[in-house]
């Protein structure tokens, strides 16, 4: 009788239902193919917490989860390169060049302690499914943003800022580095290899795609300038070379006809007198320029802007050295018009 009543109250007294080395039942999912998991047992021989216990398996099996990880990337170094196409396309470059730290975020614990036995039980595991999914989503992502940089591009070219495309393009080009690492750990976690093609192949198609863009976009802005500028009845070239220097400076390539061109430039400026005046023994003479400035957009026929300005120059010499300080000061503004309304 008291030999029964002993065998009841182990039985109460344990947790039932504990698969091999008494580990939760619940944890069995843990071990199949579809995880990379680590389980830990130990008894609390040195009398720790059970909060303390517990931490030190868990570590320990995260641990090893690591180790896992960095056997794959070893194992896979031999195999980097996966075809499409017909094309052997490498994924990634280093075995060192991600760190396994990176992945701590997907690693998942459990832990169970047994005060009756002060044995403690732990498990690490990472979902491959789930974490292959976080890194699919990762490259659709990428994938996104480079096919909207791509049409904002195309609007761009189509409203006649080449610039700011070509701008865009570049900016979109610098995203494919950061598809390595997602690509590479879908190969870590074992994700199907045809899939896998798949996703190499759209970023095949983007990136030509893209590199296209820019190859018709590399010879930049196509500007037609119409230039007359008047000191005092003699013409004034100076004027004209000094907007086409700023104009290249920010990408332009001057063509031949209006018709031909992305931006047709108009300016229309003259010289005036003003006046002179007696500065000590010294006479100070003083010109103005006004020029008349449309920016035109072929794409659309856009006026994009239209207007008159104005500079007063000086000079101790005379009218036309007064006047080339004032088509110095004015060159400023124009130039400031462009950059602004053209870039």
């Amino acid at each position: 009788m008291w030999q029964f009543k002993i065998v009841l109250l182990i039985v109460l007294v344990c947790p039932s239902g504990l698969f091999s080395q008494d580990y939760p039942p619940e944890w069995k999912q843990y071990v199949t193919t579809g995880y990379i998991s680590d389980l830990q047992h130990d008894k609390n021989v040195a009398g720790r917490s059970e909060t303390e216990f517990k931490k030190y398996l868990v570590d320990i099996a995260r641990s090893n989860i690591g180790k896992q990880i960095q056997v794959r990337i070893t194992d896979y170094a031999t195999l980097n390169k996966v075809s499409v196409n017909g094309k052997s396309e490498v994924i990634y470059t280093s075995t060192t060049q991600f760190s396994t730290d990176l992945n701590i975020k997907l690693v998942e614990t459990k832990s169970y302690y047994n005060s009756f036995t002060k044995e403690g039980y732990a498990i690490a595991y990472i979902n491959k499914a789930q974490a292959t999914s976080a890194y699919v989503k990762e490259i659709r992502l990428i994938y996104g943003r480079i096919d909207k940089a791509i049409a904002i591009a195309n609007a761009y070219v189509t409203t006649g800022f080449k610039t700011k495309a070509r701008t865009e393009l570049n900016n979109a080009k610098e995203e494919f580095s950061k598809l390595e690492e997602p690509l590479f750990w879908l190969s870590i976690y074992d994700y199907p290899e045809n899939k896998l093609e798949d996703l190499l192949s759209e970023r095949i198609v983007l990136e030509q795609e893209l590199e296209q863009k820019l190859l018709e976009l590399q010879y930049g802005i196509g500007v037609y300038v119409q230039c007359s500028a008047d000191m005092f009845g003699t013409a004034y070239s100076q004027l004209e070379g000094d907007v086409k220097e700023i104009l290249s400076s920010i990408g332009a390539n001057f063509a031949v006809t209006p018709n031909s061109a992305d931006w047709v430039i108009a300016i229309r400026s003259a010289a005036e007198e003003y006046n002179c005046v007696n500065i000590g023994s010294n006479l100070a003479y003083f010109s103005y320029v006004h020029a008349n400035l449309t920016i035109t957009k072929n794409a659309t026929g856009q006026k994009i802007y239209e207007g008159e300005i104005s500079e007063k120059g000086s000079h101790t010499h005379n009218y036309n050295q007064a006047a080339r300080d004032g088509y110095k000061r004015i060159t400023k503004q124009i130039s400031d018009i462009l950059i602004k309304n053209i870039k």
